[in-house]
């Protein structure tokens, strides 16, 4: 991620344009509209798989959190409907409270691991 974000820096740059900013830019002034597409749906694809995994994670988290109580298509879903939810949020400094919370609770799971291990 830090190399291709310093690697799109570095080629908007001797670009020199101010229309090109991301990836689907840089591909359209390079390769024309057929790289501006591939570049889309490259970027695309990898956040699908990115948000994918995300949801299969926290849902077998949450799954084993219940003890099996919940079935995994009910964990799935749920977690789905809340990062739908946190996704329709229209500025991202309502998220400052949900994000508190969530360093909170890093810091307590991390502490609590610590505590055990020691």
């Amino acid at each position: 991620g830090t190399y291709s974000m310093w690697l799109l820096v570095r080629i908007t740059h001797r670009i020199n344009s101010p229309r090109v900013r991301n990836f689907a830019d840089v591909c359209e002034h390079g390769f024309g509209a057929q790289g501006r597409t591939f570049a889309e749906v490259i970027v695309f694809a990898l956040q699908m798989g990115v948000c994918c995994v995300f949801i299969s994670l926290v849902s077998t988290n949450l799954r084993t959190f219940a003890h099996g109580a919940l079935s995994r298509a009910a964990c799935v879903l749920i977690v789905y409907a809340a990062c739908l939810c946190l996704a329709m949020v229209p500025d991202i400094t309502y998220l400052t409270p949900f994000s508190t919370l969530a360093n909170l609770l890093m810091f307590i799971a991390v502490s609590t691991a610590v505590g055990a291990a020691a």
